[in-house]
């Protein structure tokens, strides 16, 4: 019997064609024509252990492969990509699930993805889960591990309690990779509950993250949302871009970029946190931070535009830190940043930190350090003794290259007075306008949405205005889902704040919406406004909009 390139062959049919192992086998063959799709079932499944039925579809050859829904979850040892151009689909309410007691060795992942491109990885409503309380050493059995590898799209997954990361991007050790990965984009992902970090970012150039939530690592160090931390001067963090995500209650850091392993011959630093809200860090370093090498620095920037920065009320972390790092290295600069550090018990860090070395002392200092521009940043804190630090070493040259214009709003302090920063011993090209004031302007604001229903596939768009005598600062409107519409499956991941910007009374936030499921359908949205100390509720705080496929 000949069949069409383009037949699709599930197990049930392959079975009724006439055979079990040796029409299987004929499957797999089948498989490796352009345009042919399998599911993992078509290999069998053991609600035990399905080891060899995935790998055996993944190594299939066929250009899409679905891990189908059979009922039960899809119990495995580590899993390897091994063609190019391929697409694995894991269907709604399918669970991958690491064996347990089977991931013995440090490096074990889930899933691996190495030396290879144009992979997707896509699977809205499904889960990748592994056995955190198992893995009581080492820092690596990450979830999905991604490895010198290019054209690299993972989309809509849960990943959650790994030993090490949700998502890690790293460098093959194999002779010859590139020493890179690069065109990696990460959207409509959860990563939760992992030992060290949601995701780490190890060396790329082009990244894009976007509508993603990282939350609730802890376990080993560093614990943080994203840490971009490379591991030798050969490597790079470059085009990076983080856009429309949420990231929340880690244990340790939100967001860190670690440039100690990077020399001054590496390539350039480029990262943009756009509309990213970091809240609910209550650990013991700053939400944000920016660490350096001293003078032997790749240069470049980091940006942190429209976006919300808060410590939790009962942490020791501040809200930002710049460790190590020459003032003519890599740059800071925030563009419409809200901090919130509001906290009356002692501290390890204030509000904003700018240090010479790193945290624990050590690191060669830079010949000069700072490095940063605050371009309309507000901070509210009860941290107004002083609210900026600079913390150095005896003999250096001092805090330099720091511009910009920051509000300080300090609602506990007697007077404008009390708003102090310390910069230290010998500061120089040190220019930024402080504006301090004792409480933040009396501020509503409301919500509404453009339109009551929109189609699957449109995008709902959502206004945010304030009412105010004074709308000179910029102002973070914090917001959430609720409803029968389910976040990152019937619309986009919500970065939960709106960064209405200085002299405007409204800015807008689109949501991306998609289909779920064959047929019509409607689901609903609600969307309301959180409370804040920055303003109070107007006449309308929440917009409902139908979503019908």
């Amino acid at each position: 019997m000949t069949l069409p390139r383009s037949t699709v062959l599930s197990r049930r049919t392959a079975l009724a064609l006439g055979g079990g192992a040796a029409l299987t086998l004929a499957v797999g063959r089948r498989a490796h024509a352009d345009g042919v799709t399998v599911h993992a079932s078509d290999y069998g499944y053991d609600p035990v252990d399905s080891t060899a039925a995935l790998q055996a579809a993944l190594d299939s050859g066929a250009d899409e492969v679905v891990i189908d829904n059979v009922g039960g979850e899809w119990i495995t040892d580590p899993l390897f990509v091994t063609r190019d151009h391929q697409s694995i689909i894991i269907e709604p309410g399918v669970v991958l699930r690491a064996k347990p007691g089977s991931y013995l060795d440090l490096y074990d992942c889930l899933l691996t993805i190495e030396n290879r491109t144009g992979v997707t990885l896509a699977g809205y409503g499904a889960t990748l889960t592994m056995n955190k309380g198992e893995y009581t050493s080492g820092e690596w059995r990450h979830t999905l591990r991604v490895l010198s590898s290019s054209d690299i799209t993972v989309e809509g997954l849960i990943l959650e309690r790994s030993g090490g990361d949700g998502i890690y991007l790293g460098v093959s050790t194999v002779t010859g990779s590139p020493q890179r990965n690069s065109n990696v984009t990460i959207t409509n992902v959860l990563c939760t509950g992992h030992r060290r970090n949601a995701l780490s970012v190890i060396s790329v150039d082009g990244l894009l993250v976007t509508h993603s939530r990282f939350t609730n690592s802890s376990g080993t160090s560093p614990q943080a949302g994203i840490d971009l931390e490379p591991n030798s001067s050969l490597q790079q963090l470059s085009n990076v871009v983080i856009r429309d995500c949420y990231i929340t209650s880690n244990r340790t850091r939100g967001v860190m970029v670690h440039q100690g392993k990077l020399r001054s011959t590496s390539a350039p630093t480029s990262i943009l946190l756009h509309r990213v809200s970091v809240d609910r860090q209550a650990g013991s370093s700053p939400a944000v931070s920016l660490w350096g090498r001293g003078d032997d620095d790749p240069v470049g920037v980091l940006e942190v535009r429209d976006c919300f920065i808060a410590r939790d009320s009962s942490g020791v972390s501040g809200t930002v830190g710049v460790f190590n790092k020459s003032a003519e290295g890599t740059h800071l600069l925030m563009n419409r940043v809200c901090l919130e550090d509001m906290n009356t018990s002692a501290d390890t860090y204030p509000p904003i930190t700018v240090s010479d070395t790193k945290p624990d002392g050590s690191g060669i200092p830079p010949a000069e350090y700072g490095g940063m521009t605050f371009n309309d940043v507000a901070l509210v804190t009860s941290h107004h003794d002083p609210f900026l630090a600079a913390w150095e070493s005896t003999g250096t040259s001092g805090l330099a290259n720091v511009h910009g214009n920051l509000t300080v709003i300090a609602p506990v302090a007697a007077s404008t007075s009390d708003v102090t920063q310390d910069l230290g011993s010998l500061p120089h090209d040190v220019d930024h306008a402080v504006s301090p004031r004792l409480t933040a302007p009396a501020t509503t604001v409301a919500l509404a949405a453009s339109t009551s229903t929109v189609n699957v596939g449109d995008t709902i768009v959502l206004t945010f205005s304030r009412a105010s005598a004074d709308v000179s600062l910029p102002l973070a409107v914090r917001f959430y889902g609720e409803g029968t519409a389910v976040e990152r499956f019937d619309y986009a991941g919500l970065a939960r704040v709106a960064v209405i910007a200085p002299g405007a009374i409204s800015t807008t936030v689109s949501i991306p919406t998609r289909r779920t499921q064959a047929g019509a359908y409607t689901v609903t949205g609600v969307y309301k406004i959180a409370s804040s100390i920055s303003y109070t509720f107007g006449s309308t705080t929440s917009a409902s909009v139908i979503i019908q496929g």
